[in-house]
């Protein structure tokens, strides 16, 4: 038996305006981790800190909850998001980042804020 190595991640919740730290095992573990079907990556630091997000989250029926963190990508994103780490090969690792470095990058705009934002 394969014993798959764990990785740690941070999950943040969008309904739930919560950021806690998660185990993935593998990718496998990425979309129910999301809640997701489809999931996909559209940010990654320098350090290969990687963003998945919802690549159906504004056309799966669930209620528009906003993840905005700037510094990784410039406009909010719907749904859960999972900050996993990368090399450079594009295999999964530990997320560097803390628990605590998230919740200091995230913030959870309402629809009316998101709105409101002069995103370019």
């Amino acid at each position: 038996m394969v014993t798959l190595p764990i990785m740690k991640a941070i999950l943040v919740k969008a309904a739930e305006k919560t950021v806690s730290e998660i185990n993935i095992k593998s990718w496998k573990d990425i979309a129910p981790a999301i809640r997701a079907d489809i999931f996909s990556c559209p940010a990654s630091d320098a350090k290969g800190n990687t963003i998945y997000a919802d690549d159906e989250a504004f056309c799966n029926g669930r209620p528009l909850d906003f993840v905005s963190c700037p510094s990784f990508h410039p406009e909010p994103l719907v749904g859960d998001i999972l900050f996993l780490g990368s090399d450079k090969e594009g295999e999964s690792k530990d997320c560097d980042l803390t628990v605590e470095e998230v919740k200091a990058i995230v913030s959870f705009p309402t629809l009316a804020e998101v709105r409101a934002m002069d995103l370019k």
